[in-house]
């Protein structure tokens, strides 16, 4: 899993963060099922945003920066 999520660092991505406070942390899922987090924000939850993905934590999960404001679907 490493390796692929390693192969995805630098792109661009749309994420669907997902309801629960791990630790501080909302988790989501990219459409290629690439694990992100981020500081806990219940904002996010149930939204799509467009991320890049910039860099593998200690977890194993991937960093990344917000490219685009929330998606309206």
């Amino acid at each position: 899993r490493r390796a692929f999520y390693e192969s995805q660092i630098g792109n661009t991505l749309t994420v669907l963060f997902e309801g629960e406070n791990k630790e501080g942390y909302i988790h989501g899922f990219t459409e290629n099922y690439v694990k992100v987090k981020s500081p806990w924000n219940p904002e996010l939850v149930n939204t799509l945003h467009t991320i890049k993905l910039t860099e593998i934590d200690d977890d194993g999960l991937v960093r990344f920066k917000f490219v685009k404001h929330k998606i309206l679907i």
